[in-house]
């Protein structure tokens, strides 16, 4: 396989890696709380998610890629999910805001962070 086909496959993967999970995260979050309708079909981005980062698995540049790109994903909604947190916590202080939305970006946050730690084990071993 050529190298230009092959790192576009792995720059793809990156990208997709990073955009599928955070726009679940928040696509979840408006279905919940700001009345969106779930559209179940949104779900076939998850197994898309997980196929695009095992077909760059190959062509990357370490052993496990296809690992390390589920791991970043995971890691980029675990980083969006802190200052979630600290303002749905301030909004529900201060603002007379919903605690929920405060204890979804929390604990949605919190597990996906074990879930990404994890993975990153896994792919280091």
């Amino acid at each position: 396989m050529p190298k230009f086909l092959a790192s576009t496959i792995v720059v793809f993967s990156m990208i997709t890696s990073v955009v599928v999970p955070l726009f679940f995260y928040s696509y979840v979050y408006l279905c919940i709380f700001k009345d969106y309708e779930f559209i179940w079909w949104a779900l076939l981005l998850l197994p898309f998610w997980i196929l695009v980062c095992s077909i760059a698995n190959p062509y990357g540049p370490q052993k496990n890629t296809d690992r390390m790109l589920i791991y970043t994903g995971l890691s980029w909604v675990w980083t969006a999910s802190i200052p979630a947190s600290i303002y749905f916590l301030v909004t529900s202080i201060f603002m007379d805001g919903s605690w929920y939305e405060f204890l979804y970006a929390f604990l949605v946050g919190q597990f996906i962070g074990l879930v990404a730690k994890n993975f990153m084990r896994e792919a280091i071993n």
